[in-house]
């Protein structure tokens, strides 16, 4: 893999041993530069590589990000860029950090704030289902390999992940087609390890946290956690390329925090107020992430979930 950062420290902070400083003249891709440029307007570039991960082909690594990489992966995409497959952009801090819908988020030093697109091998009817389990799963995976925190990640529809109901992680997701096919994926992932956000808290998300509260740990190993789930996610990206979907599909229901709970279901416009759907029980998640209730026949696929206490 090869890395690009505008502060020399930064690859070791988040990749641990074994980065290789390198002059810059390898040969890459014209889109690479492209985002390289983008990245970096006006700052010195340190190039590395880094050889303990497959996948993966580019890691651009800065200190601050001027606006959001998942909007500037898929700009750049849609002008015909032809990105190549496995490029990650992680900043420390930024600015105009997002989630779903364009909800802010509040990026701080020691946490992770990671935009990753890849070229999917095979594309299906719920593809954008998986892209989105496969990278829920893939964070679930990561945390239940951090001491005490087996099995305390759960996974709150659609795409929130949460600790004893505090939203630690959350996830956004996009895809590019040509025609029928989907010619590129876009994940954006963000993940409190170390610093606990500030929040407005509301009826969908009353509390925030980080990794770092959950255990005994007096610090936690930020490089450790970000491999675990680079790893994680290329491995679950190569399921959802073959036939692995229902096994992660299994494992994001198994590890929902909405089914079987009393719920209200609200609506989620792009501007003004939401207003209440309905209440009732959840009792499943379908393979293209529709809610199955247990009194109503329709099936539902958007809007924002309160558990009723």
């Amino acid at each position: 893999m090869l890395i690009f950062s505008d502060n020399s420290n930064l690859p070791n902070k988040f990749l641990g041993k074994g980065i290789e400083k390198i002059q810059d003249r390898k040969i890459v891709p014209s889109a690479i530069r492209t985002i390289r440029d983008q990245i970096f307007p006006t700052k010195k570039i340190f190039s590395f590589e880094f050889k303990d991960i497959d996948y993966w082909q580019y890691l651009f690594l800065t200190e601050n990000a001027i606006s959001s990489q998942f909007d500037l992966l898929i700009k750049l995409n849609s002008g015909k860029l032809n990105l190549p497959n496995g490029i990650i952009c992680i900043a420390e801090k930024g600015s105009g950090f997002h989630g779903f819908r364009k909800r802010g988020w509040d990026s701080r030093y020691g946490n992770l704030h990671l935009s990753i697109s890849f070229i999917p091998v095979e594309t299906f009817d719920n593809f954008h289902a998986a892209l989105l389990i496969a990278s829920a799963v893939s964070i679930l995976e990561t945390i239940d390999s951090i001491p005490r925190l087996y099995g305390k990640a759960s996974a709150k529809w659609v795409n929130d992940i949460t600790i004893e109901d505090s939203k630690v992680g959350g996830i956004i997701t996009q895809t590019s087609s040509t025609g029928n096919r989907i010619t590129s994926a876009f994940v954006g992932i963000g993940l409190n390890v170390l610093s606990k956000p500030v929040i407005i808290p509301d009826i969908f998300t009353p509390k925030a946290s980080c990794l770092q509260d959950f255990t005994n740990l007096s610090t936690l190993n930020l490089s450790e956690i970000l491999l675990m789930f680079l790893k994680k996610l290329a491995n679950n990206i190569k399921k959802i390329n073959s036939t692995g979907y229902s096994e992660l599909h299994r494992k994001y229901c198994e590890r929902s925090s909405v089914i079987g709970k009393q719920v209200e279901l609200h609506s989620d416009p792009v501007d003004g107020k939401g207003k209440m759907i309905l209440s009732d029980k959840i009792v499943a998640i379908n393979e293209n992430l529709e809610l199955v209730f247990e009194n109503n026949p329709k099936l539902v696929r958007s809007g924002r979930l309160k558990i009723v206490e």
